[in-house]
């Protein structure tokens, strides 16, 4: 068991959602996502779209939304023993669908089934799973994952940080020979899982092949 109290699950919901909103791919994001809205006519200048990603973090609400859906998940770490370390990137804060399938960076974030994946050392992965569609999980809520990880699954979880990294991929060795050819595939279910050990932690759960 992980010992938390309420409010270092809090302070670190906040920090996950800062991390994931903070980056300047969200602010394209929120720009793209202005213009297609027609707040703005002309375009969204580079001053304009600071301004809304600013007004987006400190005061527009989302980073309390985002917050408290990870504060209210549930909250698995898994142990990483593997030769092959967890990495990290620019952009760490990764959020994946409820099939483990893909990779999200906006739309579909909040959406039922989908959960954060975010690497806290080169060991150890924290997932926090949205409550309703992962609710056969709530027993090992704060606590360690009894799955045993296997190189696939971890280099599954690289694969978010090469997703989601707009310059860096960070690793504790200097092998990035997974993340070359990862980068090829993008938009491609080459290295769609065919289960992951949050789906193997399930009781009754069905391995998934990569047809779905």
């Amino acid at each position: 068991k992980v010992e938390l109290t309420s409010d270092e699950k809090w302070v670190m919901a906040t920090f996950l959602s800062v991390q994931f909103l903070r980056t300047a791919e969200q602010r394209d994001i929120l720009a793209l996502f202005s213009e297609q809205h027609g707040l703005y006519k002309s375009g969204v200048s580079p001053d304009e779209k600071i301004n809304l990603h600013a007004y987006m973090l400190c005061s527009g609400g989302l980073v309390e939304d985002i917050a408290e859906r990870i504060d209210k998940s549930i909250w698995i770490f898994a142990r990483n023993a593997t030769d092959i370390p967890f990495w990290t990137s620019d952009n760490p804060v990764s959020f994946k669908t409820g099939d483990n399938r893909m990779w999200l960076k906006g739309p579909g974030i909040m959406s039922i089934g989908s959960y954060v994946v975010f690497p806290v050392t080169p060991r150890y992965v924290l997932y926090c799973k949205e409550p309703t569609y992962w609710a056969e999980l709530k027993p090992f809520d704060c606590c360690i994952s009894p799955v045993t990880l296997t190189p696939e699954m971890v280099e599954h979880e690289n694969s978010g940080q090469v997703f989601m990294a707009t310059r860096f991929v960070i690793s504790p060795n200097d092998d990035f020979t997974f993340a070359e050819e990862f980068v090829d595939t993008i938009g491609t279910d080459i290295y769609a899982p065919n289960d992951s050990a949050e789906e193997r932690t399930r009781p009754n759960s069905r391995h998934r092949s990569r047809r779905g």
